[in-house]
Formats: C-alpha cells, structure tokens, sequence
C-alpha cells in the first residue's frame, strides 16, 4: 500500500467519524443539556472533517505525481529506445 492510498483510507475513515460527531453534538445539547460537551463534540467533528479532506487532498496530489512520473518515464524510455534506434542506422 503506498501513500496515496493511506492517505485516502484515513480520509474515507475520518469523514464519518466528524460527520457522527456534527449529528451527535446536536443531541447532546437537545436531549442533555450539556453545552460543554455540545461545543466538545462540534469542534472534534469539524477538526475530523477538516483532517479528511487535507487526507484526501494530499492523497489526490500523490496520486498526480505517481502518473505524471510515470509518464516523464515512458517519454524518457522511448526516446531511449529512438535514440538507440537512429544510431544503429535504422
């Protein structure tokens, strides 16, 4: 597993995990009263959904330049093999 690919698992298991925290902070205001702990739920919620999409912002960013490389690397390898080619007088 390379990078990319963490880095878009830990986004796809953080955006749950905020979005439960966004409902539940509502019903623990409603049902307990508890602002505190309403206010402790938000916030952990939208740090949550805040860490989910830098994830996946970055896994997208490692993902272009794993193919962009590997373009850069084909290009390179066929002009290898051209060059070779014209220099034993094909």
């Amino acid at each position: 597993m390379d990078k990319s690919e963490k880095f878009t698992v830990a986004g796809y298991l953080f955006i749950p995990i905020g979005m439960f925290m966004f409902a539940d902070a509502d019903v623990v205001m409603r049902c307990y009263g508890d602002e505190r702990a309403a206010l402790i739920e938000f916030i952990i919620g939208v740090i949550a959904v805040v860490i989910a999409t830098v994830s996946l912002y970055i896994a997208g960013m490692l993902r272009d330049r794993r193919i962009q490389a590997e373009f850069a690397r084909r290009r390179a390898e066929r002009e290898r093999r051209r060059a070779e080619r014209e220099n034993r007088g094909w």
